[in-house]
């Protein structure tokens, strides 16, 4: 019984010997990942497999087939626009490749190679991921606004930065002075956007403020792209400043206030608000009415107020000053300031005239005896002259040498007052037993004349 049995199963087998017999992948594809554009090339062999059989190689991506041909009948087959398959004969077995070039985001998923025989698949290989790295458009990252040109003050702005959805994910930062701010991302789905908000309420101060939004992704291997607004513009109504020329305010002597502002855009109007008592005691001097001057105020204006109001496109500010007069210390200080004279910074009031004319006349005397003393020794040691000899008289030469062999002696030389007054005559002391020649060094006086004196 049991020799029939194998009988039967051996005849079975030979007889379907195809469906007995499973093929087995020597080569199987491998999980790659590759950036967008690039090309890929996934690779699928077959081992024991026989020349006279006929099968089919199948890829498939996603469990749908988008390659297939026979093993010996199917030559190399287009696909699609940009994937083809090729069967190639190795030692081996056959070898099945698919090549995409370029690849696309569509072209991600997970691929798998098969063979199959009379429509039943014998085998299949191991699963294989195809993971595609994407970088947003060069157009990306983009920074946007609500309005163009500036903000008004107080109300609130949002800015946006935006890039696409891609794998790997990118993420989007904003800087703001170069500092990390906080930010609000968002993912729009339908448009495969993603999208970073960052809000603030601006004031005067945040005026020329910079910001920038920068992208970074895993993908991105060089500098990371960013993009950036221009400086911050915050429209605001008048900051109102009061100048004024002193801080003391005495009776009876005018007082002048300038009105200035910084608004943007720039003030428009000023105008003046005094109370009602001082109308006749203000001036205004210039045509936009920023300058003010208070006449002969007394002491019954104190704590009279005077007010600066100034007008620009985004509204209307105002300051003001409150006045606290002082009466003068007395009536010769008066007489004093008005008569003239030069004030003390130290003892803070003004030196009379008499003062003035005695300090000026002693540092006048002080100088001119300064002069008198200098005049003398500036004359002896730059102007002095040396001393003029007689016709008569000899210059007394120091004996640095006695008792010259021969005796000689140069004659005298006569001066005159227009070269030097004396000549040295030179010997030199040598052995009796010696015979040396002498000669007499030149007596015309030298050409050296002393310059004339031109000091007074």
């Amino acid at each position: 019984m049991s020799r029939l049995v194998i009988l039967v199963i051996a005849g079975f087998c030979s007889t379907f010997l195809p469906l007995c017999e499973m093929y087995t992948f020597r080569i199987e594809p491998l999980r790659t990942s590759v950036m967008e554009g690039e090309t890929v090339t996934l690779v699928c062999e077959i081992a024991n497999t026989l020349d006279d059989e006929e099968y089919i190689l199948i890829w498939k991506k996603d469990e749908t087939t988008i390659a297939q041909e026979h093993s010996v009948l199917g030559p190399t087959i287009q696909v699609g626009h940009h994937i083809e398959s090729d069967l190639v004969r190795t030692t081996s077995g056959f070898m099945y490749v698919l090549k995409i070039n370029p690849v696309t985001v569509s072209d991600a998923g997970v691929y798998t190679c098969l063979a199959e025989e009379r429509m039943k698949v014998r085998t299949s290989s191991k699963h294989a991921s195809l993971i595609v790295n994407q970088l947003p458009g060069s157009q990306y990252p983009k920074c946007l606004t609500e309005k163009d040109g500036g903000f008004p003050e107080g109300e609130e702005v949002t800015l946006t930065c935006v890039s696409e959805i891609v794998t790997p994910p990118v993420t989007l930062q904003w800087t703001r002075n170069e500092q990390v701010v906080p930010s609000i991302i968002e993912k729009d789905l339908q448009n495969s956007l993603i999208k970073t908000h960052y809000t603030f309420v601006p004031n005067p101060d945040d005026n020329g403020d910079r910001f920038m939004c920068t992208m970074t992704s895993s993908a991105i291997k060089s500098k990371s792209p960013q993009c950036d607004l221009t400086p911050l513009v915050v429209l605001h109504k008048p900051i109102i400043t009061i100048r004024r020329y002193s801080d003391v305010i005495y009776v009876g002597k005018e007082s002048v206030y300038i009105c200035e502002s910084t608004a943007n855009p720039t003030s428009t109007t000023y105008k003046w608000n005094v109370s009602s008592q001082l109308t006749s005691k203000v001036v205004i001097d210039d045509n936009t009415y920023q300058i003010l001057r208070l006449l002969n105020p007394s002491l019954s204006d104190e704590g009279c107020m005077l007010t600066c109001v100034a007008t620009n496109s985004m509204g209307t500010s105002s300051s003001s000053v409150t006045l606290h007069l002082q009466e003068e210390e007395s009536d010769s200080h008066q007489e004093e300031l008005t008569t003239g004279g030069v004030y003390d910074n130290n003892k803070g009031h003004f030196l009379g005239v008499p003062v003035v004319v005695a300090v000026i006349g002693l540092t006048g005397a002080f100088v001119f005896f300064l002069f008198l003393a200098i005049t003398p020794v500036c004359y002896c040691c730059l102007c002095g002259r040396p001393p003029r000899l007689s016709p008569n008289e000899t210059v007394i030469h120091q004996d640095m040498y006695s008792d010259p062999k021969d005796f000689h002696a140069l004659q005298q030389v006569q001066t005159s007052d227009d070269v030097a007054h004396w000549m040295r005559s030179v010997a030199s002391q040598v052995p009796e037993d010696c015979d040396v020649h002498y000669s007499e060094i030149d007596g015309r006086p030298m050409s050296f004349k002393f310059p004339k004196c031109s000091c007074v």
